[in-house]
């Protein structure tokens, strides 16, 4: 049985929000109309503004992301976002580093998050993902965004269900968990050893999860593999 990692994406290997850096790139290379990404801001200062709540921010988030690239061509936009993925520059330093200590192990990475799957299948020409469980919108028959998405992994119910679809189909064997907000405490609880990142909206850690840093991430995963192999 596969030994398994699980691993938010948004705020735990890559800086910022991706739909929103998405959408942007996608204005700037005129992909979709200008200034769609305007909804957008709205929502992510009302939420660092204390007005909504992080369930609503990633809710809101899929609404807005996938009103934005309705009525477009799926190909065209798969283009577009592998032209996204060479240029981006957020995610973290030491996630090359995760990849090598995740194959010399020998697990599984399965991505749970809210942020695009068109995105994260385009981020595997840099990073060995070997399962995704994220937003996908959907397509009408001729391959055209219908502004409608399907489950929204970003939501904590959501990502809980998919953590129980895991052990079924995949492996029970959950040795690591990498997250960032309390939509991950599915993620933390049902691996042996889990890592939260602290960052601009945690400061203090969820559960068992112990809290640590893009620094000192991997020097603590590192110690554990060697305590469990001694």
């Amino acid at each position: 049985m596969d030994n398994i990692i699980l691993v938010d994406w948004d705020g735990t290997l890559r800086d910022g929000y991706t739909s929103y850096d998405w959408l942007i790139f996608l204005e700037k290379n005129n992909t979709i109309p200008a200034k769609t990404s305007n909804a957008f801001k709205r929502l992510i200062l009302s939420y660092k503004n204390k007005e909504i709540e992080y369930e609503d921010l990633v809710e809101q988030t899929a609404t807005i992301t996938a009103n934005a690239i309705k009525g477009i061509n799926a190909t065209l936009i798969t283009e577009a976002t592998k032209d996204f993925v060479l240029q981006d520059n957020k995610v973290f330093d030491f996630v090359d580093e995760l990849c090598d200590l995740i194959k010399d192990n020998n697990l599984k990475v399965v991505i749970i998050s809210g942020a695009p799957e068109i995105v994260l299948n385009a981020f595997r020409i840099k990073f060995p993902f070997d399962y995704i469980k994220s937003l996908k919108f959907t397509t009408d028959k001729e391959g055209i965004f219908t502004g409608e998405y399907d489950i929204n992994y970003g939501l904590l119910e959501q990502k809980k269900n998919a953590v129980e679809e895991i052990k079924q189909n995949i492996s029970k064997n959950i040795l690591f968990s990498i997250g960032d907000s309390l939509s991950d405490k599915p993620l933390f609880k049902s691996s042996q050893h889990a890592y939260m990142m602290k960052g601009h909206d945690t400061t203090h850690s969820i559960g068992k999860a112990l809290l640590t840093t893009p620094n000192d991430i991997i020097s603590l995963i590192n110690t554990t593999i060697w305590n469990k192999g001694n």
